[in-house]
């Protein structure tokens, strides 16, 4: 039976780690650049994403193919999407106006409707706020803006941009806000040292009640826990004894007293005095 040679195996060993690390250096594809020149954080459900409100440039078109399908998803109800290409210069050479949550446009180097080579593509959406179906406290509920992808000729899909935003009632911002403002009062009771863990649990109440909707409830709830939480910080300043103003006030009757009584033991011995006198 033949067998290899140690050194062999060492040469086949490093031949094969430098292989690796040549494999490793070799950079990726590059890839098709999006960037997001407006895009909107937090908006009121019904509330209109007006024009520039959300809007996004594609650029390096051509890094894997020269033609492909430029894809786009929204949640936003009533939506209007703007594509624009442009050329070189920063002229517009193409505009298309597809409506609804979605749309597909092909990006061609070679277009022949163009005078020019399309070297960035703007895409611009506009539409209404949808609806909240599940209200969770964390994570605050949201919805797509726009999802674009990319789809050279024969692949799958593959997403270059996904942006959304949160979304939101008058009355379940209201119970948030109430929400927010128990946590705060809650931490500063824990980093005075206090017990908090009362208003702990009826917050933990305030997030539920906002979660199954009850919006009121949890606004009340809340305010129930801050105050309860401010109140143990107080206590906890205090030294968990009775308010200064009580201890001040009860000091001034000790020294009235005490004031008193030395007044009338200075009288009984001017009185002692006179009468030896």
């Amino acid at each position: 039976m033949t067998r290899m040679n140690s050194n062999r195996c060492s040469e086949w060993a490093v031949l094969l780690v430098a292989v690796l690390l040549a494999l490793s250096t070799v950079p990726a594809a590059a890839a098709i650049g999006a960037s997001e020149d407006a895009s909107p954080d937090d908006v009121e459900v019904g509330s209109a994403v007006e024009d520039g409100d959300a809007v996004y440039t594609l650029d390096d078109l051509y890094s894997e193919a020269d033609s492909w399908v430029l894809s786009g998803e929204t949640d936003l109800e009533s939506a209007q999407w703007t594509i624009i290409w442009y050329g070189q210069a920063g002229e517009r050479l193409k505009r298309a106006t597809p409506s609804g949550e979605s749309f597909n446009v092909t990006v061609d180097r070679n277009d022949p409707e163009l005078d020019a080579e399309p070297t960035s593509v703007e895409v611009r959406v506009t539409g209404e706020a949808p609806g909240i179906s599940n209200y969770t406290y964390e994570p605050q509920p949201s919805f797509t803006v726009a999802q674009l992808a990319e789809s050279p000729e024969g692949n799958s899909p593959e997403v270059i941009l996904n942006d959304s935003a949160t979304h939101y009632t008058g009355d379940s911002r209201a119970a948030r806000n109430a929400i927010e403002n128990a946590q705060s009062a809650i931490d500063a009771a824990n980093a005075a040292g206090a017990d908090a863990s009362g208003a702990e649990g009826t917050l933990g109440n305030a997030i539920s009640a906002y979660e199954a909707e009850n919006f009121d409830n949890a606004e009340d709830l809340a305010g129930d826990a801050q105050s309860a939480a401010e109140d143990a910080e107080d206590e906890a300043e205090s030294g968990g004894g009775p308010p200064l103003l009580l201890i001040g006030g009860a000091g001034v009757v000790l020294l009235l007293v005490l004031g008193g009584g030395l007044y009338w033991y200075t009288q009984q011995d001017d009185d002692d005095y006179g009468k030896l006198s």
